[in-house]
């Protein structure tokens, strides 16, 4: 079963959109264990959010279950659709640091770019490099 999900911040309504190939319950078990073990480098700003806000602050809401022959090309399709809607890679609405679903059509979307600077303390060269190693590793060191 694969399909789209949902991570909402309640206090501030921030959400990032991601898809899964697993089961949905293993999705958030295993952000809550990256995040909870402050392990999701590759998701720096969403990292920052759960540390500063804390777990209890956020939700896990599944938007689109769909079946076994999708492929993972519709998938990404549909993800870009929801990515798009909810606006999650502009920094004022959501954690997303990709602009596209699709790595391969990757742009690096300048307001992330200022945010990961000003809230990691890192040059704008190094958080291209992190968005660039999540493309190609999927993580971002």
């Amino acid at each position: 079963m694969s399909g789209i999900y949902i991570i909402i911040n309640k206090v501030n309504n921030k959400t990032y959109i991601g898809s899964t190939q697993t089961t949905f319950a293993d999705r958030w078990d295993n952000w809550r264990s990256l995040l909870n073990n402050n392990k999701g480098q590759h998701h720096p700003v969403l990292q920052n959010a759960w540390n500063k806000y804390g777990a209890e602050s956020f939700k896990f809401r599944v938007l689109e279950e769909f079946p076994g022959s999708i492929t993972k090309d519709e998938v990404r399709e549909i993800e870009q659709w929801y990515f798009d809607n909810f606006k999650t890679h502009d920094t004022n609405g959501g954690y997303n640091i990709a602009t596209y679903a699709s790595h391969s059509r990757q742009k690096y979307d300048p307001a992330t770019i200022k945010l990961l600077v000003d809230t990691m303390g890192v040059t704008a060269n190094t958080a291209r490099l992190w968005i660039r190693n999540v493309e190609k590793y999927g993580v971002a060191f």
